[in-house]
């Protein structure tokens, strides 16, 4: 896995979920640094950068329809110790993202 800087439209989305899921975290610090998980370039990333924790809850989810008419499912989760755990990234074709969503293209997700 990679590590690199957290992008700033990486952090819209999260404090976008967080806020969908009425979460304090919202309005706190994020993550500086991340790791791109090996998602076959969908966009999902680790913000927990502790190697022992593991997941344990979604925090919100929501839909999103890439710029090819797929749709992809974009999950907020936490992990074991209650930090912010991964933004996971599901398209459903499995391919690579093409744009990468922006809060008012995302609508909550019907399982949220």
């Amino acid at each position: 896995m990679t590590t690199r800087q957290i992008k700033t439209e990486e952090t819209d989305i999260i404090r976008h979920l967080l806020s969908i899921a009425k979460d304090s975290r919202a309005n706190l610090p994020l993550p500086k640094m991340i790791e791109v998980l090996d998602d076959g370039k969908m966009g999902s990333i680790k913000l927990s950068t502790e190697k022992d924790t593991k997941y344990a809850k979604d925090i919100s989810a929501v839909e999103y329809t890439d710029s090819d008419n797929v749709l992809v499912v974009i999950t907020l989760t936490e992990d074991n110790k209650g930090e912010l755990f991964e933004l996971d990234f599901w398209k459903t074709d499995f391919a690579e993202l093409i744009t990468y969503p922006v809060p008012e293209k995302v609508r909550v997700h019907a399982d949220t």
